[in-house]
């Protein structure tokens, strides 16, 4: 990748990803995250983690897995994420999707879908009720 792009890039990714992981979260959770990228890892390095994630194909992998999976995502998440883990739950025997009611890929406490994302939890897992 070019320095150019990459400093493009560098410039604008706490927003970016800030914009992508949590649309509707408030100003101050966007600052947090924000802290919390510069805090973990590079720019680069965020880049890159994105940019493999993107080329993962589990396609193949997925009908082999023999263990009960819960698939959970927001509906609203930007990027037809929702309707790529609805794909994943048909290939995956034995899975559950459990659409939640929110745009946010990571859910903010205080966010509307959070107490239905504990509650399946709890309900997947053995003895935790």
């Amino acid at each position: 990748m070019s320095r150019r792009l990459r400093r493009r890039r560098r410039s604008g990714s706490p927003q970016i990803f800030a914009a992508r992981f949590l649309p509707e979260a408030t100003q101050e959770q966007w600052r947090s995250f924000d802290e919390l990228q510069q805090r973990s890892t590079s720019a680069d390095n965020a880049w890159r983690f994105v940019d493999e994630f993107a080329n993962i194909d589990v396609t193949n992998l997925a009908p082999k897995l023999a263990v009960p999976t819960l698939i959970m995502c927001s509906r609203r998440e930007p990027g037809n994420n929702f309707e790529r883990s609805r794909l994943l739950a048909a290939l995956i025997p034995n899975s559950r999707l459990v659409p939640l009611d929110s745009a946010n890929h990571l859910l903010p406490e205080r966010d509307p879908a959070w107490q239905h994302f504990l509650a399946e939890i709890d309900r997947f897992l053995p003895g935790s009720q």
